[in-house]
């Protein structure tokens, strides 16, 4: 983690232009400044029902008019600023929500505000801290009482997430028997052990970031078991029970959040999807521009939302069946992988099962990769060829671009596979740890067959190694779910790395699994309007809204090829030896070089 920090400062502008290029062609509103599209509108009738969805990323906020028929009528997005220093990320939840009611305003513009049914929040991970008073309370070892947002890959609590592991409690089985830094109860211990007077004496509520904007659009304190079963440790149990836990609180030393029936936390519990209270304030509608009263849902985790906007994507010669499906949801940052199941499954290195987060009465496995498109701009930004290719490359995708160097290069090399030209190259993409299936934050990112070449065509083997070392990690995923019991058949991508079809095409050869991508990549956008059709009875359940808003797809079918199935099989097996070696090493330095062979 330090060293990615240490990188983007020092190439901040590189990055930032190498960010922008990479997006180029794939509709990414949040880079600069703010931008409002009208999407497919002659597709869309005017007088026809629509939804508010409503999405707070890492950076940036969006909101978009959606359709009954999952189209994106409208989209504004707009940024705003987050901290990082060093292992901090935090953020202002005031910024936060002035700038997501801007989108909002942005998008209800001129529309017919009678055709509006419902709107949906969702958000990325992160804790909010208010005071008593309900005013933002810092979280920030600065001090300022602004700066009240902690981000979940903030890595503050690694050493509150270890004790929380040493309790060896019951309910971290629900986490893949590991909790890491991105448990929001491993931030409570931080601020009560860091900012004891700052923050921790004078808290009124810790919100869910999701819960903290239903609160604000409603002022209803009741919270989404949707995020709470996500980040928290708040129960829906196997064996039928629910709530949170007060010995858990007590034995990690924070057993305040359980008095007044854990108000400070969530009293009130309920389903996602969910009518909140009377619907929107009406001071709220009226600086969004929408009805007062209009109906507000109770939220998940953006990337939950991902996996509800792709989950019901029609495709034809797929099975239609949920549960042989992967969702696989890509945000700016890292990837999450998700499964649903009629029974519960236990998995170690994997999250859940978590019941209701998705669809009512099915069970959630959720796996994840920490890093995803934020390892491949780290690649290309670190690489000395990177400055040149930007000069030469005007407003293409630097994704596109690197894509047709390897074609070249393969058929120059007549080879029958792009993926062959990597056979000296392998990589771990765990530059922040690996959150699935190891579960092991201090694995670290690993790079074999480095030279001192500094040519464009490196840099593209490089890209191509790295793309194709995220697929091996899928397959590493999947197979810790089907040994307990997951039948995957197909996997829809979701988010625009998913758009890259270099990377579809090594998802699904390496896999050996069909690959879709829906029409619409913002899934994340469709799961909060589909949230927003629940709660406004514009659909009667999750499973309708779905079949009609999710949309089609494309499937790209696995190779047959057996040089090339044989290929990939032995670069796994390369990928997974150099898991064994980095803990060998780990082993040998801790052991001082007595326990090493080499002799000196």
């Amino acid at each position: 983690m330090a060293l990615l920090f240490f990188s983007r400062r020092i190439i901040a502008g590189t990055r930032s232009e190498i960010h922008s290029r990479i997006q180029n062609g794939y509709k990414k509103y949040y880079a600069s400044g703010s931008e409002t599209d009208h999407l497919d509108k002659d597709q869309v009738q005017n007088d026809e029902i629509k939804l508010v969805a409503a999405h707070v990323g890492s950076g940036y906020c969006r909101a978009a008019l959606v359709s009954i028929k999952g189209e994106l009528v409208k989209l504004a997005a707009m940024p705003y600023k987050v901290f990082h220093q060093g292992v901090f990320s935090e953020a202002s939840s005031e910024s936060i929500w002035n700038t997501l009611v801007k989108c909002i305003e942005k998008v209800t513009d001129q529309e017919n505000l009678d055709k509006i049914r419902g709107i949906g929040f969702i958000a990325i991970p992160a804790l909010v801290c208010l005071d008593a008073n309900r005013n933002p309370l810092t979280a920030s070892a600065s001090r300022d009482p602004n700066i009240n947002v902690i981000f979940h890959y903030d890595t503050r609590s690694s050493l509150e997430a270890d004790k929380v592991n040493a309790t060896h409690h019951a309910l971290l089985k629900y986490f893949g028997e590991r909790v890491l830094h991105g448990l929001e109860e491993s931030k409570l211990m931080w601020l009560k052990n860091n900012l004891k007077e700052d923050c921790w004496d004078q808290v009124g509520h810790f919100f869910e970031l999701t819960d903290f904007l239903t609160w604000k659009a409603t002022g209803s304190f009741v919270r989404s078991s949707g995020t709470l079963i996500a980040q928290w440790t708040y129960e829906i149990a196997v064996n039928g029970n629910e709530g949170w836990n007060a010995q858990f609180m007590e034995k990690i030393g924070i057993p305040e959040m359980a008095e007044d029936n854990f108000r400070k936390i969530g009293s009130v519990v309920q389903r996602p999807g969910t009518p909140i209270a009377d619907g929107l304030l009406e001071k709220v509608a009226k600086e969004m521009g929408l009805p007062d009263k209009l109906p507000v849902a109770s939220g998940i985790p953006d990337g939950l939302a991902g996996c509800l906007g792709l989950i019901g994507c029609k495709v034809e010669n797929i099975a239609d069946d949920i549960t042989n499906r992967m969702c696989i949801v890509f945000g700016t940052r890292a990837a999450s992988h998700f499964v649903l199941s009629r029974d519960p499954y236990f998995v170690k290195g994997v999250n859940g099962p978590f019941r209701d987060s998705v669809f009512p009465n099915m069970w959630l496995n959720h796996a994840g990769q920490t890093t995803a498109e934020s390892a491949l701009e780290y690649i290309i930004t670190a690489h000395p060829a990177t400055p040149e290719m930007t000069k030469q490359i005007g407003h293409m995708s630097v994704y596109t671009y690197l894509n047709k160097i390897l074609k070249i290069k393969a058929q120059k090399k007549k080879l029958s596979a792009t993926s062959f030209l990597t056979k000296d190259i392998h990589v771990i993409p765990d530059f922040d740890g690996n959150k699935s299936p190891l579960s092991d934050p201090s694995i670290r990112g690993m790079i074999s067959g480095l030279s001192l070449t500094t040519s464009l065509e490196s840099l593209a083997y490089l890209y191509l190694a790295t793309i194709q070392s995220l697929a091996y990690s899928t397959r590493h995923i999947m197979s810790g779910l089907a040994q307990q019991g997951h039948e995957i058949k197909c996997i829809l991508i979701g988010g625009d790395l998913g758009q890259n079809s270099l990377f579809a095409n090594l998802q699904k050869d390496v896999c050996q699994m069909p690959i879709v991508s829906p029409q619409e990549p913002r899934s994340k956008l469709i799961g909060a309007a589909i949230l927003a059709a629940v709660a406004s009875k514009t659909f009667p359940d999750f499973r309708h809204a779905s079949r009609e808003m999710c949309g089609m797809g494309q499937v790209v079918l696995p190779t047959t090829n057996a040089d090339e199935i044989s290929y990939h099989e032995r670069k796994y097996q390369v990928f997974l030896k150099m898991y064994d070696h980095q803990l060998q090493y780990r082993k040998i330095m801790s052991g001082g070089i007595e326990n090493s062979n080499c002799k000196i």
